[in-house]
């Protein structure tokens, strides 16, 4: 019983989850009541977006024992992406306030509690992953993106993004934040110091229109017009895609 389930656990720890999961559907189908090799299963699903047969495996494993926390993550995200959003939220808190907790569950549960909006909570679990790895920048921008959420002061915000900005340079989604919180202080020439030696890549990975009319002004007001007029084109053929959505 313990060999195949063994063996499933190491071949998705090497990137075989395909073959994981015929080992444990032949597990399975001898010993239905494993409750390992179900949260395993269900582990699996969730990886693959496969939301409703992952949490139909994790749940029939959490009426044997009790789930690892990476498993009610994964149900949790399941619920949510199963329009259970009420119980995905309960599961999202409750996983927030566990102290022993394994730090690398940490971000995913941030996100989770953002979706949620549970923009406090979310802070707090990205306050606990940078106690946990200080070197974590994403932590980091977690914790000034959900600052943002619930309306802190910009300046507060802007004081984290840039010791972000500062330690991860080439990263330009963190410097196009610090431009939109600049922007928000009405220091326009610093935003777009920020912002100017964007690449066209790099402006590419920006699908926000209102982000891109701002970077329009921002190279504007800079003189660099190409980039300007190719933010403006983006913007309008972005909105044109989406029907004039919100975005921001």
């Amino acid at each position: 019983m313990e060999e195949k389930l063994t063996r499933a656990k190491t071949y998705y720890k090497n990137g075989m989850a395909s073959d994981a999961l015929d080992i444990l559907s032949e597990q399975l189908d001898e010993y239905p009541n494993d409750a390992a090799s179900l949260e395993l299963q269900g582990l699996i699903l969730h990886s693959f977006q496969e939301y409703q047969l992952a949490r139909q495996s994790i749940e029939t494993a959490a009426s044997i024992q009790e789930l690892s926390p990476s498993a009610q993550l994964a149900l949790a995200d399941s619920y949510w992406f199963t329009e259970e959003q009420s119980l995905a939220t309960k599961i999202f808190n409750q996983l927030s306030q566990c102290e022993k907790l394994p730090s690398h569950l940490l971000p995913a549960i941030a996100i989770g509690l953002g979706r949620a909006q549970s923009f406090h909570a979310a802070i707090e679990v990205c306050r606990r992953s940078v106690d946990s790895d200080p070197t974590g920048h994403q932590a980091r921008y977690g914790v000034a993106f959900y600052m943002a959420k619930v309306g802190y002061p910009p300046e507060f915000v802007l004081a984290i993004m840039k010791g972000l900005v500062d330690i991860m340079p080439s990263v330009f989604h963190y410097r196009n934040a610090m431009a939109t919180l600049l922007c928000q202080l009405n220091d326009p020439d610093r935003a777009f110091l920020a912002i100017a030696d964007a690449s066209f890549v790099e402006l590419d990975t920006v699908t926000c229109p209102c982000c891109l009319e701002r970077l329009t002004r921002l190279f504007d007001l800079g003189g660099d017009l190409r980039k300007s007029d190719y933010c403006q084109e983006r913007a309008m053929i972005i909105r044109s895609d989406n029907q004039g959505g919100q975005f921001c």
